[in-house]
């Protein structure tokens, strides 16, 4: 599992990699709840592109960028510029990261939960 230090580190990757191009100040375009799903398979996908190959690293990104959009049904350009609004505002940067990292936690015990469910215990 990824921890703080890890998530931390990635998070700050994804914001600087997406500075140069975030939008201006204004209120979110996509939902809080989408975006935090959005960051946290950012997440998850720079943890499995940081244990790759360094030759396959940038093609590996552009890779999971797209699919990540795909899945959510999120345009990059709105999702740069709510990172934009998040980072230019530290305080609501670390709360949402702290949901973020909620998020996560609750997949995970979901998850678990939905496999325990299907496992079957001895009689």
């Amino acid at each position: 599992m990824i921890n703080k230090t890890a998530v931390t580190f990635l998070i700050c990757v994804l914001i600087f990699g997406f500075i140069s191009c975030s939008g201006g100040k204004g209120d979110l375009l996509i939902p809080e709840e989408k975006l935090k799903a959005v960051v946290f398979d950012f997440h998850s996908a720079e943890y499995i592109i940081n244990r790759a190959p360094s030759d396959m690293k940038d093609s590996l990104r552009q890779v999971y960028q797209f699919q990540i959009f795909k899945i959510h049904e999120v345009e990059k350009q709105d999702f740069m510029h709510d990172l934009g609004i998040l980072q230019d505002n530290p305080g609501e940067f670390f709360k949402f990261y702290e949901e973020v990292e909620k998020y996560g936690m609750d997949l995970k015990s979901s998850t678990l939960s939905e496999l325990n469910k299907d496992v079957k215990k001895p009689e």
